[in-house]
């Protein structure tokens, strides 16, 4: 089950496999699979490139505690990986977007993976710096 899965991998923090990027990349294959996990995993594909990341959610999912400050800070989770936040109102093609009707830029905000490590259609690839 989910909780089975947060419970043995996506609230532990040992190991290589247990890094931020892989996390949310994994997250990301849940609902791409299963779009209807969303309300529980709090991160979806909503263009190619373009994630949207529910925080609460996601930081629940994580047993991440600080919400704000351990995603979005720029020592937070997304900051320090490499993710960027992106506004809505800049990205003209997604502000029609019925997924993207709830995108508030604070708790529910779209971000890009800055060092193109994976994308919706692509696998996950190491970051070339």
């Amino acid at each position: 089950s989910l909780w089975e899965l947060r419970q043995m991998y996506f609230t532990r923090r040992n190991g290589a496999a247990r890094q931020f990027d892989f996390k949310l990349y994994n997250a990301l294959c849940i609902t791409k699979k299963y779009p209807e996990a969303f309300p529980y995993v709090g991160a979806k594909w909503v263009s190619n490139t373009v994630m949207k990341i529910d925080a609460p959610v996601i930081a629940s999912l994580l047993g991440i505690h600080a919400v704000q400050g351990g995603l979005f800070h720029k020592q937070g989770n997304f900051s320090r990986h490499g993710f960027q936040h992106i506004y809505l109102q800049q990205m003209g093609q997604l502000k029609d977007d019925p997924n993207c009707a709830d995108v508030d830029d604070y708790n529910i905000r779209l971000l890009v993976d800055t060092l193109n490590r994976f994308t919706r259609d692509g696998e996950y690839t190491e970051a070339s710096h």
